[in-house]
């Protein structure tokens, strides 16, 4: 099963949302139901794979990177999605509680104190939110 269909799965079973992918699991936007999902945090957003899903999901995403250039692709890509530029270290950019989720897809193993970050998402993550991390094979 790929990363992105995994993170469908848990997406709708987190949130009660449905979701649909392609024979090429792409995903199929299919409209949402009402949630509690209103701000979203893709850390390590890259390109914008889970970034994408999430603004097609109607979610106010930020997207965070330490690349200046990924987030250059998102601001050409995404209007609407706010970009942080982070540090590499931590997420001090970031007030306590402002996402409902936060999202990092294959980023961890890129991080030398990976727990530390994980402990900063979870500070930045609003009481009762989803922390999804994921990584792909």
């Amino acid at each position: 099963m790929s990363g992105q269909r995994r993170f469908l799965k848990v997406w709708a079973r987190t949130v009660g949302m449905p979701i649909g992918l392609d024979d090429e699991d792409k995903p199929e936007f299919l409209p949402i139901a009402q949630t509690d999902v209103k701000k979203a945090l893709d850390i390590g957003c890259g390109a914008g794979n889970v970034t994408q899903y999430l603004v097609h999901q109607g979610t106010k995403v930020t997207a965070a990177d330490t690349s200046e250039n990924f987030l250059k692709i998102i601001d050409k890509t995404f209007s609407g999605v706010e970009t942080i530029l982070l540090n590499g270290n931590n997420l001090e950019e970031i007030p306590d509680s402002s996402f409902d989720i936060v999202t990092t897809y294959s980023v961890l193993h890129h991080v030398p104190d990976y727990l530390k970050l994980v402990e900063e998402m979870c500070r930045v993550l609003k009481k009762g939110g989803v922390l999804y991390i994921d990584h792909e094979n």
